[in-house]
């Protein structure tokens, strides 16, 4: 993606697709942030898949992109463009779009 507003186009479409079949599918919705945060939702996962989920497995990390730089600093104008490519199904879903 080479601008804000296509990955925020790409990123509604499949996002409105994942909506629109979610119940049929009985799927269930997790936010990249919750299951990166300090307290992923595993008890809601295990319940709603039905296993048990290995907690001692959760403290390795492979491939994770700590240390490469953290945050890419947006403008003020790709984060209005990204705002106005999501809105309003990313509220919908969760996401802060101040």
């Amino acid at each position: 993606m080479f601008t804000a507003s296509a990955f925020g186009t790409h990123w509604r479409r499949l996002m409105a697709g994942f909506l629109e079949r979610a119940q049929q599918l009985d799927a269930m919705l997790l936010r990249y942030e919750d299951l990166v945060g300090e307290a992923p939702p595993i008890e809601r996962i295990e319940s709603h898949l039905g296993i048990g989920v290995d907690r001692a497995v959760l403290e390795d990390k492979v491939g994770s992109s700590e240390g490469r730089g953290g945050n890419v600093a947006v403008s003020r104008l790709d984060r209005w463009l990204l705002k106005r490519a999501v809105s309003p199904l990313a509220t919908q879903v969760g996401y802060d779009c101040k």
